[in-house]
């Protein structure tokens, strides 16, 4: 019976527009009020816990980042830096996208802040030079799903949280999938460009990009402070966001892009948007743990296993469940709702949980670019004043490198885990 209402609960205030956060607590709190037997004030203390962590600091930092670099004209340097070294490939302004993104995502850590800082950058410049409409605003929006692969990372951040996973291990087991996403957009990129006939950029001089490269390093400094502080043992990963975020604000006053005014406003902007992720934290740590009193780990996975012992053709219903769950819900939603189900499913099947986190982002990342709910389409198309419907119709081509990707990092741990494993052990 509590199962019943603990879900039921949650799919009912979902359906009548309720957000996330609160489907999950109104789920506790009715399994606690008709169950009787444990005190309230438990469900107060498992929300609280929760957020007593340092890990958790992160969050905050990383959103703050994304905005400062949106504000602090740090985009437009970094877009002229990465059309210098591939603007003159066949496809031009549509690899310079590519590379943007790969390395906005090294400082933001979230898809939408790449489509927000970027994304009318990007879509004027490749009008200018020819582009479809409907081919920019998807390049746009795809290339943004880059950002949480490569650290740093919100959604590993939350993974982490909620699976008790090391951030570190999780932010390193990102790098080579990040690298190979980029790699895949861009082959793909350079088949239509071949087919279309679109337009490449002149080629840059040697002086010319010199000149890019030495106004993008204050931006790429952010970059090598958060992952070189990972990598050397110089920083955790909360306190490499910390000393980046104080280093954003400092680069962007002394570039003239940001104002005492507009901090403030970033800093109300950060605190709005991290309550509503931290408090989809608090209220999914005691959905958790209702799930793991009831036992739906076991039933889901006994279940599943009456119908194979597969590890493969288990973990391909994983997929499948969560690219449809991002047809609806938004990331941060889908891991508060499945990583206490599904993570002792992947730990009864021996997979190692950095890769099993890997996997699962990436699934969330496919549903922020699949209709009808594609978060990263609705934000390019508004942002970039796009139809919505043009943006889709190119969007597809570009699942060819996702679905790949989504299946070798299934099936070949050593994609996710041999960084990690080299430089933690």
């Amino acid at each position: 019976m509590n199962i019943v209402i603990l879900l039921g609960v949650v799919v009912g205030t979902m359906a009548l527009g309720a957000p996330i956060a609160y489907a999950l607590g109104f789920a506790g709190l009715a399994v606690l009020l008709i169950d009787g037997s444990t005190p309230l004030f438990i469900m107060v203390q498992r929300m609280v816990a929760s957020m007593d962590s340092f890990t958790m600091l992160a969050v905050p930092l990383y959103i703050f980042i994304g905005q400062i670099m949106n504000e602090g004209g740090i985009t437009e340097r970094i877009f002229s830096f990465a059309k210098c070294l591939v603007g003159h490939f066949k496809g031009g302004l549509a690899h310079v996208n590519v590379l943007c993104s790969f390395i906005f995502a090294g400082m933001s850590g979230s898809a939408l802040a790449d489509t927000a800082g970027l994304g009318q950058i990007e879509v004027d410049a490749m009008r200018k030079e020819g582009f479809p409409d409907g081919f920019s605003g998807a390049v746009t929006a795809v290339t943004a799903t880059i950002g949480p692969i490569i650290p740093p990372s919100i959604p590993l951040v939350l993974y982490g949280g909620l699976a008790e996973v090391s951030i570190g291990r999780l932010f390193m087991a990102g790098i080579l999938p990040g690298i190979l996403m980029a790699a895949g957009f861009s082959a793909m990129i350079v088949y239509l460009s071949h087919k279309r006939g679109y337009p490449v950029s002149d080629r840059a001089t040697v002086s010319q990009t010199w000149k890019a490269f030495v106004r993008a390093i204050p931006a790429l400094m952010v970059v090598v402070i958060i992952i070189g502080g990972i990598l050397g043992g110089i920083f955790t990963p909360t306190e490499a966001a910390g000393v980046a975020a104080f280093y954003s604000v400092v680069i962007a006053f002394i570039m003239g892009g940001l104002t005492w005014k507009r901090l403030v406003k970033n800093l109300l902007d950060t605190a709005i948007l991290s309550g509503a992720v931290l408090l989809i934290m608090s209220t999914s740590t005691l959905f958790a743990w209702l799930v793991t009193l009831e036992k739906i780990p076991e039933l889901v996975a006994n279940t599943l296993l009456t119908i194979s012992s597969n590890q493969y053709f288990i973990l391909a219903v994983i997929n499948i469940v969560l690219i449809i769950m991002g047809m609806f819900i938004d990331g941060n939603s889908i891991l508060a709702i499945t990583v206490p189900i599904f993570v002792p499913i992947a730990e009864m099947l021996g997979v190692d949980l950095v890769q099993f986190g890997m996997m699962m982002v990436l699934n969330v990342m496919v549903g922020t670019i699949t209709p009808p709910f594609a978060m990263c389409y609705f934000s390019v198309s508004k942002i970039c004043k796009i139809r919505y419907e043009e943006i889709v119709r190119e969007g597809w081509n570009f699942y060819v490198p996702l679905l790949i990707l989504l299946v070798l990092i299934t099936v070949v741990p050593a994609l996710s885990l041999t960084l990690p494993n080299l430089i933690f052990g």
